[in-house]
Protein backbone atom coordinates (compact mmCIF):
# COMPACT_ATOMS: atom_id res chain seq x y z
CA UNK A 1 0.00 0.00 0.00
CA UNK A 2 1.66 3.18 -1.21
CA UNK A 3 1.45 6.77 0.16
CA UNK A 4 -1.22 7.21 -2.98
CA UNK A 5 -3.29 4.45 -2.24
CA UNK A 6 -3.61 5.42 1.66
CA UNK A 7 -5.31 8.81 0.57
CA UNK A 8 -7.43 7.51 -1.74
CA UNK A 9 -9.05 5.07 0.62
CA UNK A 10 -8.97 8.75 3.21
CA UNK A 11 -10.24 10.35 0.35
CA UNK A 12 -13.42 7.59 -0.27
CA UNK A 13 -14.24 7.40 2.85
CA UNK A 14 -14.13 11.06 4.04
CA UNK A 15 -17.49 11.93 1.64
CA UNK A 16 -19.09 8.76 2.06
CA UNK A 17 -18.75 10.43 5.87
CA UNK A 18 -19.71 13.57 4.52
CA UNK A 19 -22.88 11.95 2.49
CA UNK A 20 -23.91 10.55 5.13
CA UNK A 21 -23.26 13.75 7.36
CA UNK A 22 -25.54 15.77 5.63
CA UNK A 23 -27.79 13.70 3.35
CA UNK A 24 -28.35 10.40 5.13
CA UNK A 25 -28.06 11.08 8.97
CA UNK A 26 -30.60 8.32 9.88
CA UNK A 27 -28.27 5.59 7.64
CA UNK A 28 -25.42 5.05 10.16
CA UNK A 29 -23.42 2.75 7.59
CA UNK A 30 -21.89 5.80 5.81
CA UNK A 31 -20.57 7.34 9.16
CA UNK A 32 -19.25 3.77 10.23
CA UNK A 33 -17.14 3.61 6.88
CA UNK A 34 -16.42 7.61 7.17
CA UNK A 35 -15.07 6.68 10.45
CA UNK A 36 -11.45 5.61 8.47
CA UNK A 37 -11.12 8.74 7.02
CA UNK A 38 -9.23 10.66 9.59
CA UNK A 39 -6.74 8.11 11.43
CA UNK A 40 -5.60 8.08 7.99
CA UNK A 41 -5.29 11.52 7.06
CA UNK A 42 -3.44 11.80 10.49
CA UNK A 43 -1.07 8.99 9.64
CA UNK A 44 -0.40 11.11 6.22
CA UNK A 45 0.98 13.85 8.19
CA UNK A 46 3.09 12.10 10.36
CA UNK A 47 4.78 10.53 7.83
CA UNK A 48 4.23 13.25 5.48
CA UNK A 49 6.61 15.16 8.21
CA UNK A 50 9.12 12.72 7.99
CA UNK A 51 9.53 12.65 4.22
CA UNK A 52 8.43 16.36 2.98
CA UNK A 53 11.62 18.40 2.33
CA UNK A 54 10.11 21.30 4.19
CA UNK A 55 8.10 20.87 7.14
CA UNK A 56 7.44 24.64 7.55
CA UNK A 57 5.80 25.30 3.88
CA UNK A 58 3.98 21.95 4.40
CA UNK A 59 2.74 23.60 7.97
CA UNK A 60 1.86 26.67 6.19
CA UNK A 61 -0.05 25.14 3.02
CA UNK A 62 -2.32 23.17 5.93
CA UNK A 63 -2.46 26.59 7.60
CA UNK A 64 -3.74 28.94 4.34
CA UNK A 65 -5.97 25.91 3.34
CA UNK A 66 -7.33 25.41 6.61
CA UNK A 67 -8.55 29.11 6.44
CA UNK A 68 -9.54 28.93 2.42
CA UNK A 69 -12.02 25.89 3.51
CA UNK A 70 -13.82 27.23 6.42
CA UNK A 71 -16.05 29.37 4.43
CA UNK A 72 -17.53 26.66 2.11
CA UNK A 73 -17.13 23.84 5.75
CA UNK A 74 -18.93 27.32 7.50
CA UNK A 75 -22.26 27.11 4.60
CA UNK A 76 -22.72 23.72 4.42
CA UNK A 77 -23.17 22.89 8.09
CA UNK A 78 -25.33 26.12 8.46
CA UNK A 79 -27.84 24.84 6.05
CA UNK A 80 -27.65 21.53 6.71
CA UNK A 81 -28.15 22.50 10.71
CA UNK A 82 -25.50 20.15 11.60
CA UNK A 83 -24.76 20.15 15.22
CA UNK A 84 -21.23 20.73 17.59
CA UNK A 85 -19.37 21.95 14.44
CA UNK A 86 -16.47 24.62 14.56
CA UNK A 87 -13.34 24.87 12.58
CA UNK A 88 -12.84 22.53 9.60
CA UNK A 89 -9.52 19.31 9.75
CA UNK A 90 -7.12 21.59 8.28
CA UNK A 91 -6.85 23.53 11.51
CA UNK A 92 -6.58 20.07 13.07
CA UNK A 93 -3.44 18.61 10.77
CA UNK A 94 -1.84 22.11 11.25
CA UNK A 95 -1.88 21.80 14.86
CA UNK A 96 -0.66 18.04 15.03
CA UNK A 97 1.84 19.29 12.64
CA UNK A 98 3.08 22.17 14.52
CA UNK A 99 3.47 20.17 17.54
CA UNK A 100 5.70 17.52 15.40
CA UNK A 101 7.82 20.54 14.36
CA UNK A 102 8.47 21.58 17.92
CA UNK A 103 9.54 17.60 18.55
CA UNK A 104 11.55 17.95 16.28
CA UNK A 105 13.28 21.43 17.77
CA UNK A 106 13.68 20.65 21.07
CA UNK A 107 13.87 16.90 21.58
CA UNK A 108 13.70 16.78 24.76
CA UNK A 109 9.43 15.59 26.59
CA UNK A 110 9.45 18.54 28.72
CA UNK A 111 10.50 21.10 26.22
CA UNK A 112 7.82 20.06 23.71
CA UNK A 113 5.13 19.37 26.35
CA UNK A 114 3.61 22.65 26.80
CA UNK A 115 3.51 23.02 23.28
CA UNK A 116 0.90 19.80 23.08
CA UNK A 117 -0.93 21.32 25.68
CA UNK A 118 -1.55 24.61 24.50
CA UNK A 119 -2.34 23.11 21.05
CA UNK A 120 -4.78 20.79 22.66
CA UNK A 121 -6.08 23.90 24.47
CA UNK A 122 -6.55 25.88 21.44
CA UNK A 123 -8.26 23.16 19.65
CA UNK A 124 -10.59 22.56 22.44
CA UNK A 125 -11.73 26.28 22.62
CA UNK A 126 -11.97 27.15 19.11
CA UNK A 127 -14.10 23.59 18.60
CA UNK A 128 -11.39 21.77 15.95
CA UNK A 129 -12.65 18.99 14.36
CA UNK A 130 -11.39 15.65 16.52
CA UNK A 131 -10.29 18.33 18.73
CA UNK A 132 -7.66 17.10 21.35
CA UNK A 133 -7.90 13.27 20.35
CA UNK A 134 -7.29 14.50 16.48
CA UNK A 135 -3.88 16.48 17.30
CA UNK A 136 -2.48 13.74 20.04
CA UNK A 137 -3.79 11.03 17.19
CA UNK A 138 -1.68 12.83 14.79
CA UNK A 139 1.30 13.38 17.19
CA UNK A 140 1.28 9.58 18.75
CA UNK A 141 1.37 8.13 14.71
CA UNK A 142 4.72 10.48 14.23
CA UNK A 143 6.42 9.11 17.71
CA UNK A 144 5.38 5.97 16.98
CA UNK A 145 5.32 5.14 13.28
CA UNK A 146 8.05 2.88 13.52
CA UNK A 147 6.98 1.02 16.53
CA UNK A 148 3.23 -0.41 15.57
CA UNK A 149 2.17 -2.01 18.79
CA UNK A 150 3.06 1.02 20.65
CA UNK A 151 0.97 2.78 17.81
CA UNK A 152 -1.51 0.40 18.20
CA UNK A 153 -2.44 1.50 21.78
CA UNK A 154 -1.82 4.99 21.57
CA UNK A 155 -4.22 4.70 18.99
CA UNK A 156 -6.62 2.17 20.91
CA UNK A 157 -6.83 4.36 23.93
CA UNK A 158 -7.75 7.18 21.64
CA UNK A 159 -10.44 5.74 19.77
CA UNK A 160 -12.08 3.68 22.28
CA UNK A 161 -12.01 6.54 24.51
CA UNK A 162 -15.37 7.98 24.51
CA UNK A 163 -16.40 4.21 25.87
CA UNK A 164 -13.13 4.41 28.49
CA UNK A 165 -15.33 7.44 29.93
CA UNK A 166 -18.54 6.07 29.39
CA UNK A 167 -17.67 3.47 31.59
CA UNK A 168 -16.32 5.55 33.91
CA UNK A 169 -19.27 7.67 34.40
CA UNK A 170 -18.78 10.78 32.56
CA UNK A 171 -21.57 9.85 30.04
CA UNK A 172 -24.30 8.90 32.53
CA UNK A 173 -26.12 5.13 31.98
CA UNK A 174 -27.18 5.23 28.80
CA UNK A 175 -24.81 4.55 25.93
CA UNK A 176 -27.26 6.90 23.55
CA UNK A 177 -25.80 9.78 25.35
CA UNK A 178 -22.11 9.22 23.78
CA UNK A 179 -23.87 10.42 20.15
CA UNK A 180 -23.93 8.50 16.56
CA UNK A 181 -20.24 9.39 16.18
CA UNK A 182 -18.68 8.31 19.37
CA UNK A 183 -20.44 5.08 19.31
CA UNK A 184 -18.86 3.58 16.35
CA UNK A 185 -15.67 5.38 16.84
CA UNK A 186 -13.91 2.49 17.68
CA UNK A 187 -14.08 1.18 13.88
CA UNK A 188 -11.06 4.01 13.04
CA UNK A 189 -9.28 1.48 14.50
CA UNK A 190 -9.42 -0.83 11.24
CA UNK A 191 -7.57 2.24 9.11
CA UNK A 192 -4.64 0.55 11.23
CA UNK A 193 -4.86 -2.86 8.93
CA UNK A 194 -3.78 -0.21 5.78
CA UNK A 195 -1.15 1.58 7.51
CA UNK A 196 0.54 -1.87 8.46
CA UNK A 197 0.80 -2.53 4.99
CA UNK A 198 2.11 0.85 3.96
CA UNK A 199 5.23 0.06 1.99
CA UNK A 200 6.69 3.12 1.90
CA UNK A 201 6.52 4.06 -1.34
CA UNK A 202 4.82 7.03 -3.12
CA UNK A 203 2.97 6.03 -5.51
CA UNK A 204 1.49 8.52 -8.10
CA UNK A 205 1.99 12.08 -6.90
CA UNK A 206 -1.47 14.07 -6.35
CA UNK A 207 0.25 16.28 -3.77
CA UNK A 208 -2.22 19.13 -3.98
CA UNK A 209 -5.58 17.23 -4.88
CA UNK A 210 -6.77 16.71 -1.24
CA UNK A 211 -5.84 20.24 -0.28
CA UNK A 212 -8.09 21.59 -3.50
CA UNK A 213 -10.51 18.52 -3.11
CA UNK A 214 -11.44 19.16 0.53
CA UNK A 215 -12.86 23.27 -0.18
CA UNK A 216 -14.37 21.97 -3.47
CA UNK A 217 -16.47 19.62 -2.12
CA UNK A 218 -18.42 21.37 0.71
CA UNK A 219 -19.06 24.02 -2.36
CA UNK A 220 -20.72 20.84 -4.24
CA UNK A 221 -22.39 19.58 -0.74
CA UNK A 222 -23.76 23.36 -0.07
CA UNK A 223 -25.03 23.49 -4.14
CA UNK A 224 -26.93 20.47 -3.61
CA UNK A 225 -28.29 21.08 0.02
CA UNK A 226 -29.30 24.47 -1.74
CA UNK A 227 -31.37 23.00 -4.59
CA UNK A 228 -32.72 20.48 -2.06
CA UNK A 229 -34.02 23.20 0.06
CA UNK A 230 -35.83 25.20 -2.89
Amino acid sequence: MSVFGLKVIAIVTMVIDHVGLYFFPQVLVFRMIGRLAFPLFAYLIANGAVHTHNIKNYFLRLFVFAFISQVPYYLVNKISGAENWGLNIFFTLAGGLLVIISINKFRNFFNWLPILVLTMFIARTFSFDYGMMGILSIVAFYIFREKFLFLFITQALLFLSPYIFFFLGFFGKDLSTLGLVNIVQPLALLSLLFIDIYNQERGIGIKYFFYIFYPIQYLIFYLLLLFKSV
